[in-house]
């Protein structure tokens, strides 16, 4: 245990700290990244595991300074640097990264930046893994302690949105508090992405079926989508790769980059969606694109792909240089296609928004010619719906 001339100011190794040693004693490889290095306790346990290297790292530099004192003069793996979180350290991997970081809540307890890990407690865990993975081995460990004083389900979402797997290590209960150790490793869609050299991978939103992430690959930016762990739908994500296949030879739907049994990658859909996109918009540019809505509707149904969820696009369509239908996870193949039906009950849902821009569409002939059109689809049928949008 590293405590000799520890600072006041330095967090001194205790139940957690030592737990956590435990483990880093038993399961530290390689390059170690030891953050929040604090006493230095786990570095030296790292080095007793026979790390090849130590790197410490932590935002006081009274315990930067101290664990240089104590330990990288009597051993050379070890180096400590000043930096907040991953800031200053080297864009290099670890094959173990380690931390102990400040977990409780601010509410109730004093305001000590190495025992406050923000409002709810997990928002510095939550700062550490958005960047973490991205210095972690293939198949590397993060060894990561927490509390039940900090939300545990919170943390775990947060995992999964770093696209890592955790397995408990080490628990110890005390009076009223229950210390836990997780390992994490990169999950196999993680891994899939990063082999076709995704960089940059961060959580970007949630679907019923599917989880998107923002990624690079090299400086083009590309959409991840993922199946969502707690869905039940299966086979989602290939269906979604095959049909984008099919209709990206008509210009339609984000560009496919590649797709593998775990992740479908895609470019990035820049611009808004459009419900949010619709309010500021000219007369115009509103009757534009709801024109070219129905016409990317009309090739749909031309290839006989019905892409569901039409009728409530409001989070599937993005406007910007293009427009951009997205989420074709549930698209199928079927004799009766009804998307330009669908999106003819959108338009009428959007009464109010476009008679504010001095749009006035007769819906009782839009649902009469989409009733034609369902009967007879073909281009003269669409025609007279589309005639409607002036």
């Amino acid at each position: 245990m590293v405590t000799k001339d520890l600072p006041v100011s330095v967090y001194p190794p205790l139940e957690d700290s030592l737990l956590l040693a435990a483990v880093v004693r038993e399961k530290a490889l390689g390059k170690v990244l030891d953050m929040g290095c604090g006493s230095g306790i786990q570095s030296k346990a790292a080095l007793e595991a026979k790390a090849k290297s130590v790197l410490g790292v932590d935002i006081n530099p009274l315990a930067v300074r101290h664990c240089n004192d104590t330990i990288t003069k009597t051993n050379k793996k070890a180096k400590f640097i000043q930096s907040d979180l991953f800031s200053k350290v080297p864009k290099t991997k670890f094959d173990t990264i380690l931390f102990n970081p400040p977990y409780l809540p601010a509410d109730g307890y004093p305001d000590d930046p190495a025992t406050i890990g923000g409002k709810k407690g997990w928002e510095t865990i939550e700062r550490f893994l958005e960047t973490a993975p991205s210095h972690l081995t293939p198949k590397g460990n993060i060894f990561l302690l927490f509390t039940s004083r900090t939300d545990k389900s919170k943390v775990h979402e947060l995992i999964e949105r770093s696209l890592l797997d955790w397995t408990m290590l080490a628990t110890n209960h005390i009076a009223f508090e229950t210390y836990y150790v997780y390992g994490l490793r990169k999950t196999f869609s993680r891994l899939d992405a990063e082999r076709k050299r995704v960089t940059d991978i961060d959580y970007f939103s949630k679907g019923k079926r599917g989880w998107i992430f923002k990624g690079k690959i090299g400086k083009k930016e590309v959409a991840l989508k993922i199946h969502n762990p707690k869905s039940e739908a299966i086979g989602r994500i290939e269906n979604e790769a095959r049909v984008l296949g099919m209709i990206n030879k008509k210009r339609i739907g984000p560009k496919i980059i590649f797709s593998t049994e775990k992740v479908l990658c895609y470019d990035f859909a820049k611009g808004e969606l459009i419900r949010d996109w619709l309010p500021g918009a000219s007369r115009k540019a509103t009757l534009e694109v709801l024109r070219e809505v129905l016409r990317q509707c009309l090739v749909l149904d031309t290839l006989g792909i019905q892409k569901e969820e039409m009728h409530h696009p409001h989070k599937h369509i993005v406007v910007g240089k293009k427009v951009t239908l997205l989420d074709f996870e549930r698209g199928h193949h079927t004799p009766r296609p009804h998307n330009v039906t669908q999106c003819c009950q959108y338009l009428s849902q959007l009464a109010s928004v476009l008679e504010s821009k001095k749009i006035f569409i007769d819906h009782t002939a839009l649902r009469r010619r989409a009733e034609n059109y369902s009967r007879f689809p073909d281009r003269k049928t669409f025609d007279a719906i589309s005639a409607l949008l002036g």
